[in-house]
């Protein structure tokens, strides 16, 4: 960090690093957003210990750190946990810089498991994938190749847009079912490459077009939402 290392820089540097907002913060530590904005754009401010320890718990560094007392670590985490990650379009996965900055994504808040730091969500659009549902998260992680029945998003050369497959290690093989037509199994070759595996699967079921109201007596069959 070259700036000067008040409270509301090392604020913003956070902020900024991180991929999340104040907002974000507001939701998930309860802390007022009056007291948030004045702490991010006030220097001369004498914030309570409540307001601080959550930011600092969030951010994953000690109160010192936080106030500018101590410097704050100069590598970075590589494992992020509880804060957002960009959830970004298919066909934007190979044109996403290894460090891009989050804020230019919609984000979603994954609290219950350790990520990568260049994990990044995508939406399955339609039912035409076998084992989702239209509407269901993935969350990747790019830095995985997958194990065996692992599903994981692969690189055609020549196609623009990767696609969801599942890795199949067969006599120490592998190959890749295409689920879309779960009968077509390509054996693995240079053509194509690994660009992460799916390590959460998140569905949301009223979402879904093909989510069943049973208590819909007039239903008959799919209830659209």
């Amino acid at each position: 960090m070259s700036f000067k290392h008040t409270l509301n820089n090392t604020l913003e540097y956070l902020i900024k690093k991180w991929g999340t907002n104040i907002n974000q913060l507001h939701k998930h530590k309860g802390i007022p957003l009056s007291t948030l904005k004045r702490l991010r754009l006030n220097k001369e401010n004498n914030p309570t210990l409540a307001s601080l320890a959550p930011i600092a718990k969030y951010f994953s560094v000690s109160l010192d750190q936080l106030i500018g007392r101590e410097a704050l670590p100069k590598k970075n985490n590589k494992q992020l946990s509880g804060l957002t990650l960009p959830l970004i379009h298919w066909k934007d996965i190979l044109n996403t810089p290894r460090n891009r900055c989050y804020l230019a994504f919609s984000s979603l808040l994954i609290r219950d498991i350790t990520l990568n730091e260049n994990s990044y969500g995508l939406v399955i659009k339609d039912n035409n994938t076998n084992n989702f549902l239209a509407g269901s998260l993935l969350v990747i992680d790019p830095s995985l190749k997958g194990r065996n029945r692992d599903f994981i998003i692969i690189h055609k050369k020549g196609i623009s847009k990767p696609q969801l497959m599942q890795k199949i290690i067969y006599e120490n093989k592998v190959y890749l079912k295409n689920l879309n037509n779960e009968s077509e199994i390509i054996k693995f070759s240079d053509l194509y490459k690994i660009l992460g595996a799916v390590i959460q699967i998140r569905m949301n079921y009223k979402k879904s077009k093909f989510y069943v109201n049973v208590e819909d007596k007039k239903s008959n069959g799919a209830t659209k939402y």
